[in-house]
């Protein structure tokens, strides 16, 4: 099973959804699609680190940003990260508190 599980570690991946500091973190970035939440590690340069300033997850209405990212799947062990190396169309919403 592991061996089936790392085929993916490397894969380079497109995808849209929900970016931000996590809800029990101060500093760590998470990723949210339809195909879950991933922690993740900015590989993308300082620019991509000033743009994401205030990007947010709440506990009930998720986060205030969102993009289209390019990533590489990092898997080690049971953890599955994404390496983001470049964040396109970047907005932030306004959502409601519930």
């Amino acid at each position: 099973m592991t061996q089936a599980v790392n085929k993916f570690s490397g894969t380079e991946i497109t995808s849209s959804g929900e970016i931000g500091i996590g809800v029990m973190s101060e500093t760590d970035l998470s990723f949210k699609s339809a195909d879950g939440t991933f922690d993740v590690l900015l590989d993308a340069g300082r620019q991509a680190r000033k743009s994401l300033a205030g990007c947010k997850f709440t506990i009930f209405s998720g986060a205030n940003c969102k993009a289209d990212i390019k990533a590489e799947i990092k898997v080690k062990g049971n953890s599955v990260k994404l390496i983001v190396y470049e964040i396109n169309n970047l907005m932030r919403i306004n959502k409601q508190p519930y």
